[in-house]
């Protein structure tokens, strides 16, 4: 016999006669058994858009629908694309590819005329204005940097000129630092604030610091100058923002810290260390083309660590070991004990309606007695509460809301696309074979979701949308949201 799981190759099996009292003559013979390498089916295919003058190695590779994990690149990333729709060629490499084939494909790639985000103006909406201030001094580990008025309404004016979604600030800093600082007059950010819609991004080697433009005018209104600062201290960075003097904790609409992340893996996460010393983990930081971005309320300490959790029923190659990681290590929700996650068990409607609660950071809620069924003193009803107040779950009608209901795959996608403000999807062509199966409630948001990444068909070509959803599948679809929305 050959042992279930056995790779693909060439084997020798032998037959040996146990009956020797009524057969004679050989009592044992040989075969070669070839097991061949499976095709991986990649039923919807990822997709990918650009600008003029970017390569493929530029553009992310975004959703997949796909029963064997492995993972998507370009056959050749240094190919720049022309304006408009071409087809290129990429390459799925399973991570098992002793039983699987590598699969080459062409998808659509989608390019917008106008020039890269780095170029210092464009006429695409969504790009960027920089500027490189030429006062910076750099002493004992330490640049700073001084941003003249002229300066900055030379970058204003550009960003009028460009429409420009985002005014980078990116000071020429040579040399190992640990600590930049980067002074701005408050009247730049409330020119910034009234004559552009752009937001404000402070770049340099530590990290990069996204002010939104809601927030610049609040820090304008303080007057002299606006300071940011990171500094690299071990493991952590140091942000500190200041205005007139004063150091700022919290900006409206908050702000984004980026940082270098290059060996950052699903389990890599952002912790926000407290003055007090008390540490939370971040649900939000996600990490991209080794970066991580961490959304901030404002000034803050923060730590980039590894937060993978061990399962022993979930192993290294099994297809949802990276989605478990990335939610189990964001906290998202935890395993059934320390040493199981419980992968094929089904998502409850009360579970998934927690996760959402969390990842919103747990704001505080009056409860109510919207369900007869949702005890006050239950493990969820603070997360169902939130959720039915934001309209993002619905009872069953009869007063009743099933939080230990199973979710169904459609059930789990309309919270996701509730969650997301019910965005309307561009697409409404669902090309899955049971796609007449989908309740009307839950058409919109599958659309979206499948455009999106979020969700996938299986091997045959279903999506499924009745079928419950496990908790490994709950971690992929979120991990998808995540990063894809």
């Amino acid at each position: 016999t050959i042992p279930t799981g056995t790779d693909a190759g060439t084997y020798t099996v032998w037959y040996k006669v146990a009956d020797s009292v009524n057969y004679t003559g050989i009592d044992a013979a040989s075969i070669e058994v070839e097991i061949k390498k499976a095709t991986p089916t990649i039923s919807t295919y990822p997709t990918a858009s650009g600008i003029e003058g970017q390569s493929l190695s530029q553009m992310k590779l975004s959703g997949s629908a796909i029963g064997v994990p492995g993972s998507f690149t370009w056959k050749d990333g240094s190919i720049k694309p022309g304006v408009g729709t071409s087809q290129q060629y990429v390459i799925f490499t399973p991570d098992d590819t002793a039983n699987y084939n590598v699969v080459e494909f062409q998808i659509d790639v989608t390019v917008q005329a106008g020039t890269t985000p780095d170029s210092d103006s464009s006429d695409d909406s969504d790009s960027s204005t920089s500027s490189t201030p030429t006062r910076t001094t750099i002493q004992n580990g330490t640049a700073n940097t001084v941003v003249s008025a002229a300066d900055g309404n030379k970058l204003v004016k550009e960003a009028v000129k460009s429409q420009s979604q985002t005014i980078v600030i990116k000071p020429e800093i040579t040399g190992d630092v640990t600590k930049t600082q980067v002074s701005i007059p408050a009247s730049t950010l409330s020119q910034i604030k009234s004559e552009t819609n752009a937001a404000l991004t402070v770049s340099t080697p530590v990290a990069d610091a996204t002010i939104p433009h809601a927030a610049l005018d609040t820090l304008g209104r303080a007057g002299g100058d606006v300071n940011v600062a990171a500094e690299q201290v071990g493991q952590s960075v140091v942000l500190t923002l200041t205005a007139d003097g004063k150091t700022v904790e919290s900006v409206p609409g908050g702000l984004t810290l980026t940082v270098p992340a290059e060996d950052a893996g699903p389990g890599t996460v952002a912790v926000l260390v407290h003055d007090d010393g008390t540490r939370e983990t971040l649900q939000r930081s996600m990490v991209a083309d080794g970066k991580m971005s961490i959304p901030l309320n404002g000034s803050a300490t923060v730590e980039i660590v590894d937060n993978s959790k061990a399962f022993t029923d979930v192993p290294p190659t099994n297809w949802a070991a990276e989605a478990v990681t990335f939610a189990s290590a964001r906290e998202l929700f935890s395993g059934t004990s320390e040493a199981t996650f419980s992968p094929d068990q089904t998502m409850s409607r009360g579970m998934l309606a927690t996760v959402l609660y969390r990842l919103e950071g747990q704001p505080d809620q009056a409860l109510t007695d919207a369900y007869s069924d949702v005890s006050s003193d239950a493990w969820y009803a603070d997360s169902i509460a939130w959720a039915a107040e934001n309209g993002i779950v619905n009872g069953y009608g009869d007063g009743q809301f099933g939080p230990n209901d199973s979710v169904t795959r459609e059930q789990f996608v309309v919270m996701l696309w509730r969650y997301m403000g019910s965005p309307e999807a561009k697409d409404h062509d669902l090309a899955f074979t049971d796609a007449d199966q989908i309740n009307s409630y839950a058409l919109e948001a599958l659309c979206w979701a499948v455009e999106n990444g979020v969700l996938s068909g299986n091997g045959s070509g279903q999506l499924v949308p009745g079928g419950t959803a496990t908790r490994a599948e709950a971690a992929q679809m979120l991990k998808n949201f995540m990063e894809n929305t």
